[in-house]
């Protein structure tokens, strides 16, 4: 009789091993599951992301390279509209020639150049910040994008989690505790 009860008891023990063994495998799996799923979209979702960050990155770039040339063209032109009524005015202080001169500074092939030249810059920096503030909208939506995926990845791996550890019997999860 002793046998016989040996025997059944190593039989129990067998199966619970087994059936443990088992779940220890079902606990895994979703952990596997859930680092191997849609490897290559998480990847794609990844490198979007990066993409409108470079994107961002390179457009901030140029808004500022734009800024300070403008500042640069700016300081130039005060400098020759500066410099041109000083040698105006040093030739002949008179005040009704002073204004003919600044007058004659408008026609200063130079100071024509420059304006042009800044007005250009302008134009080119509205259409870059236009740019960088569409290149930073599409960041976000990438990026929140991707945050909603793995969100969802997550919980997907905590329900599974959830599931097979209640497909655990009670008294197998008190003895691994």
């Amino acid at each position: 009789m002793s046998v016989a009860s040996v025997s059944s008891s190593s039989f129990r023990e067998q199966q619970l091993c087994g059936f443990k063994r088992q779940q220890q495998q079902q606990r895994e799996q979703p952990e596997q599951h859930f680092e191997q799923q849609h490897p290559q979209q998480q990847q794609q979702l990844l490198e979007s992301v990066n993409r409108h960050k470079e994107r961002v990155m390179n457009a901030s770039l140029r808004v500022e390279v734009l800024e300070c040339q403008i500042r640069e063209e700016v300081e130039k032109l005060i400098s020759l509209v500066g410099s041109s009524c000083s040698h105006s005015v040093a030739s002949n202080p008179s005040s009704h020639h002073n204004i003919d001169n600044v007058d004659d500074n408008n026609n200063n092939p130079n100071i024509h150049q420059l304006e042009s030249h800044l007005l250009q810059l302008e134009n080119d920096l509205l259409t870059e910040q236009r740019t960088l503030a569409e290149y930073e909208k599409s960041y976000q939506v990438s990026l929140e994008r991707t945050k909603q995926r793995w969100k969802q990845q997550i919980e997907e791996h905590q329900r599974r989690f959830r599931v097979c550890y209640r497909a655990v019997p009670h008294h197998s999860r008190t003895k691994s505790l």
